[in-house]
């Protein structure tokens, strides 16, 4: 079997399983995710499939993945780094507790490589002007008969 073909294997069987549990939204990511980190590691001519994968591999591909390419003009963003990251990390921690033939034996991926999601910033009130309520309509006066 070429190692393109065992990388490609890997990544089908792993898909096909994760189709069964996840949405077509998040199989159709996680695809994408295999795709970009195999067609990175079919660059290197030690690795024969994903049991071959160490951690210079792994920082590899976050320098390769975090810098801008030629088809987009800036860098990666930070939630899509975090979800690639994430995504791989769940791949090798699947396939690892599955006992796969093309499993490495520890996780390459560390829970520092994937970045810690955005606290998006509190809205305060503005606490300068009180809430300004509308004004009361005035009844009308009763005459007294004077």
């Amino acid at each position: 079997m070429s190692r393109t073909c065992r990388f490609a294997v890997t990544a089908w069987r792993y898909l096909d399983q994760l189709a069964v549990s996840m949405r077509p939204a998040t199989v159709d990511a996680a695809d994408n995710t295999l795709r970009c980190f195999a067609g990175f590691l079919v660059r290197t001519p030690d690795l024969v499939g994903f049991v071959d994968v160490k951690r210079v591999h792994v920082e590899g591909f976050k320098l390769f993945f975090v810098a801008p390419s030629d088809c987009r003009r800036q860098a990666s963003a930070r939630n899509t780094i975090r979800q690639r990251f994430g995504m791989l990390r769940s791949f090798f921690d699947r396939i690892i507790e599955w006992d796969w033939d093309d499993a490495p034996q520890r996780i390459p991926i560390f829970s520092v490589d994937v970045p810690v999601a955005d606290d998006p910033l509190p809205r305060f009130l503005d606490d300068v002007k009180p809430p300004v309520s509308p004004p009361q309509p005035r009844s009308p006066r009763r005459s007294t008969g004077w």
